[in-house]
Order: C-alpha cells, then structure tokens, then sequence
C-alpha cells in the first residue's frame, strides 16, 4: 500500500511538473534576453567613454602643439602644425557628433528611474550644450592665436593663448570631464543592473521551481490520500496481522503442562546459572551449533544452551525467533515448531505475508518489530524471544534508530520478569561505544 501511494505521488508530481516547468524555463529565457540587452547597453556605455577618452586627448594634444605654433620660426612649420590642429579639432568634433545620449537607449530610462537617477538626462543634455558652446568660444580664442602667430606678433599671440584662449580650454575641458565622468558612472549602472537582473533570474528559477515542486507535492499528497489509505490505518492493519499471526501460532501447538514446567524449568536453570534479568545480550557472529570456534566462548554456549532447550520443549509460541530469511537460525527455527518473524528489507510494505504464511516485518518498521515483541509476551509472558541481529539493524539504520528500539524492549521486557529476550550481535563489526551503549540498557552482555 505504501509503495502504490509513492508511486501515486511521483507519478502526480511528475505530471504536475511537466507544465510547470516549461513556464519557470519560459520565464527564466525572457529574463536573461533582458539580461543581455543590459550587458549590450553596458558595453555601448564602454564603448562610448572610451571615445570621448579620444576627445579629451584631442583637447591635450591641441594645447600643446598650439604653443609650438608660436614658436615655430618658419612658414612651413607652422602650416604643418596648423594641420595637426585641424585634424584634433575635426576629431573632437566628431566625438561630438557621434555622442548618443541616453534617450537614444530608451531601455536606459526606466534603469535610471528605478534608482532614482532620471536626474541624469536633463543633466548631460545641459552637460552637452555647454561642451558644443565652450567649444566653439575655444574655437574663436584659439584661432585668433594662431592668427596672431602667423603675422609674427609672437608676445601678443602668447598673451592671448595665455589668457582669453586657455581659459575657454579650462571651461571646455571641465565640463567635457563632467560628461566622461557621467558616462563612466552610466557604464557602472548598467553592470550593476545586468548583474541585478542575472541574480533576479537566477532567484526567480529557484523559487518558481521550488514553488511548482511544491505546489505539484501537495496536489499528489492530496490525491494520494483521496485514492491511498492514511498511515494510521496502514499501521492499524499491521497490528491486526500482528495479532491473527500470534493467535494462529497460539492455536495450532497445545503442548501438555509437563513439556510446560519443562521449558520453565530450564528457563530457571538460565537466570539462576547467569543471575540475569530478562534481556540478555550475546556476542555472536551468526548462530553456528557445534562450530568447535565458538564451542569454547561462554557466549556460544548460553546461545546453545538458550536453543537447545527451547526447541526440546517448546510449547506454543514460547520460543519465537525474529530474523531475515536465509539465516541459519531461519533454517534451524523451521525445523521445530518455533513462532518466526521474517526481517526484510526489501519488501514494499510494513508487514506482508509470505506465501508459505509466515509474517514478514519491514526492517525500517521499528515501531512494527517493537509491537510484535509486545503482542507475543502479553499472549505468552514467559516467552523466550531472539532477536537476530542487531548489527545488521544498526548498519542498516543506524545506532540512532537502533539503540531507542533495544531500549524500548528492555522496557517491555521488563513488565515480563519470566520472559527471556535474547539479542544477538557481532560486536567486532562496530565501534567500542557502539557495543557498550547496547550492553548499558540490557541486563547482561555475554561475550
């Protein structure tokens, strides 16, 4: 049941996702095309200060040569540095001319606006004009120097570069250095917002991706649980089987009271031989009766002794062994008449039913292990019950998990003083702390 309402969600979300994920990439595309205009509008920012970096080395380069003009002492030098004059002079022009202003890059304007900065535009359009006019003064000034120079009338020529001629370059270059400083600020704008919007892009994929995830989770969840039992109900069932199981076991084997006082007997024999309570913990790397290696451990022989009792003379489902098919306990509880849980972990639901009726538990059902544990002593309280193996448990889902569940039994066990729960465990596959932990919360630890 569990696996048909996973498959009943995955394959919802699935679907639900199909479209949504189509707008979220929909979205995603028109971002980062807008993305790319700003990186093209960044890069004309460049491209354009760039240019007006050639204007302001037109305006040094004019300033310089114009001196020599005047201390040029033939014609022939003069027409050649008049030459050099004119193509500065055409060259600053034509930055000039060439300039595009923001309004010609109407994406621009609402960048600016968004920041707060609209200001800019009817700054460089004042910026511009005063440039076009301190040109055209500087333009008049200077011309009347070199005019000045080609009559031979060097001092006045010096005395008006110096003056009148040098302070419409000084107003011609500040406000020509406002407009590079307002366009190398535009270039940093633009940067920032092409950044901006590649992490809006970015943010907007995640969050509609987790939003569309999200949304397609809950309308699978919904439906699964309009077409899927609740997991309460599942774990209800689950205890029911529990508890058919039990009471068919209970049913079938009706032994005579003396095989009864038998079992108790030697039930006693084990306390009293041991002074332990009712949880027993046994150092075992997998039950091997009459392994001559393990023949010599006391921990061998409590196993042996435990089991061999147990199959002799048990009566109903005194005698119940959790393990994983396959096991060699597995083979020698089918032998005898032994109530037995199978451990999986490969079935799709918390308890299923084998084909040849035993019941089989989900290992990562802990909850299921605990409540078959406490069904089976509540039906028959002196119950002897082996747990095998919890080292396979704590490798397969962890001590965290493993350690409140053996802690829960010896709880339970407790209420049962003439039970007997043995759990086994290799305690050479885990760390020391791992081991001790365990052995803390049992009676005793064989090894």
């Amino acid at each position: 049941m569990m696996h048909i309402r996973s498959q009943l969600i995955m394959s919802f979300v699935l679907i639900a996702l199909i479209p949504l994920s189509m707008l979220t990439a929909v979205l995603t595309y028109f971002i980062l095309q807008l993305q790319d205009q700003i990186s093209n509008l960044y890069t004309g920012a460049v491209e354009i200060t760039a240019k007006l970096t050639q204007g302001s080395d037109n305006l040094i380069h004019m300033r310089s040569i114009t001196v020599k003009h005047i201390l040029a002492t033939t014609a022939e030098e003069k027409q050649k540095i008049e030459e050099q004059v004119q193509s500065d002079e055409t060259g600053f022009l034509r930055t000039l001319l060439d300039y595009k202003k923001i309004t010609d890059f109407p994406l621009q304007i609402p960048i600016l606006q968004g920041r707060n900065l609209e200001s800019m535009i009817p700054y460089e359009n004042n910026l511009l004009a005063d440039v076009h006019s301190d040109f055209r003064e500087f333009l008049a000034e200077k011309d009347k120097t070199l005019s000045l120079s080609n009559e031979g009338r060097n001092e006045e020529a010096i005395a008006q570069w110096a003056g009148p001629a040098s302070d419409r370059l000084d107003k011609l270059r500040s406000d020509y250095t406002k407009l590079v400083d307002l366009n190398i600020d535009l270039a940093r704008i633009m940067y920032e917002e092409s950044q901006s919007v590649t992490q809006r892009a970015f943010t907007m994929g995640l969050l509609t991706a987790a939003g569309s995830a999200g949304a397609a989770g809950a309308v699978a969840i919904f439906f699964s649980r309009k077409l899927t039992p609740p997991l309460e109900e599942v774990e209800r069932n689950a205890r029911k089987e529990i508890e058919k199981f039990i009471a068919e076991a209970k049913s079938v084997a009706k032994p005579p009271a003396a095989e009864h006082n038998d079992s108790a007997a030697a039930t006693e024999k084990i306390s009293t031989d041991l002074d332990i309570g009712p949880v027993i913990l046994i150092q075992s790397t997998g039950y091997h009766h009459g392994s001559p290696d393990e023949a010599k451990s006391q921990s061998a022989m409590v196993l042996d002794d435990i089991l061999e009792k147990s199959f002799q003379q048990e009566a109903g489902n005194k005698l119940v062994i959790m393990t994983r098919k396959g096991s060699n306990l597995y083979y020698k509880a089918r032998k005898s008449k032994a109530l037995i849980y199978v451990l999986s972990s490969s079935i799709q639901n918390p308890i299923e039913t084998s084909e040849d009726g035993l019941l089989i538990i989900s290992v990562n059902q802990t909850s299921l292990i605990l409540e078959a544990i406490k069904r089976t002593l509540q039906e028959n309280p002196s119950a002897t019950i082996i747990l095998d193996n919890a080292t396979e448990l704590v490798h397969r889902l962890g001590f965290e998990k493993v350690f409140p569940l053996i802690q829960n039994i010896s709880d339970l066990a407790s209420s049962f003083p003439q039970s007997r729960v043995v759990i086994l465990i290799n305690k050479h596959a885990h760390e020391v702390r791992i081991v001790e932990a365990l052995a803390s919360i049992v009676n005793i630890f064989v090894e």
